[in-house]
């Protein structure tokens, strides 16, 4: 599948207060831009069934709220299958309106490739890059180490969980197939799908060291939603002989990101092997 991860750079322009986690006033933001400026992106890549190929990545949790006139705020946008050929429109977005996280105001200042650093926009051109390809990662060893870089909300058999690695791969599997089909590629055949969650439900979780972040959600249509999410390392041991395409679920994992609300940027974690 194409991805394409944007880097976009927020000046300030008008002091204020930001929320501690930024992911879903970056998400309200872009939204509401495009759905004045572009509705047919809207309707075409951010609603249905089907789970949004543009999802945000911020910063990790912090406490510094106040920007002042000047401060830059960054934010990452991944885009998957058709979106990566529609980034302009999203530029174009965020160049003409007023934009607003929390109280602050902002301007559009740069916008380059967030991995190879090449310019995308600034104010004297847009430049048009080419977009990646998910490649499967490479074979892992006996030990995984998942380290979640933002809150991550995790609802298993309708509770919100420690994640075990089961839930994990199976959240990703299910967002790999349902992706790749909205864009007529091959997601998992239901064998592939249950080979790959019967050889994750093996493993064992031989280590954690993590905490536990509350949230709180505010939006027009639900209101206001506080729940608590985990942060952390989490080590597990895996079952010999990895089934087919585990490899491209956990790449494709790794910059989608897992659980619920990964689109405005929970769930995203690294992964390493332990010795």
């Amino acid at each position: 599948m194409r991805y394409k991860p944007l880097r976009f750079e927020l000046e300030c322009v008008e002091p204020g207060a930001l929320p501690r986690f930024k992911g879903f006033a970056v998400r309200g933001m872009l939204l509401r831009r495009l759905k004045e400026r572009f509705p047919g992106f809207v309707r075409r890549f951010l609603y249905g069934n089907h789970p949004i190929p543009a999802v945000t990545q911020v910063p990790p949790l912090t406490d510094e709220r106040m920007v002042d006139v000047g401060d830059i705020v960054s934010f990452r946008l991944n885009l998957f299958g058709d979106a990566v050929d529609r980034d302009y429109e999203i530029i174009l977005a965020l160049v003409d309106g007023e934009l607003r996280l929390g109280s602050a105001r902002f301007v559009l200042r740069r916008v380059e490739h967030a991995e190879t650093g090449e310019p995308v926009w600034d104010e004297s051109a847009y430049r048009c890059v080419k977009p990646e390809k998910l490649d499967a990662r490479e074979p892992v060893g006996r030990y995984l180490v998942v380290t979640f870089t933002t809150p991550t909300y995790i609802v298993h058999d309708g509770k919100p969980r420690v994640p075990k690695f089961h839930m994990i791969v199976r959240n990703a599997a299910r967002k790999f197939t349902m992706l790749h089909r909205r864009f007529g590629l091959e997601g998992l055949t239901r064998r592939q799908a249950r080979n790959i969650i019967e050889w994750a439900e093996r493993a064992e979780t031989i280590r954690m060291d993590y905490r536990f972040e509350t949230l709180e959600r505010r939006s027009a249509r639900l209101g206001r939603h506080v729940f608590r999410t985990i942060v952390g390392t989490f080590v597990y041991e895996l079952p010999p002989e990895p089934p087919d395409r585990v490899g491209e679920v956990l790449a494709f994992a790794e910059v989608y990101g897992v659980g619920k609300f990964n689109t405005a940027g929970l769930g995203r974690f690294v992964l390493g092997e332990a010795g």
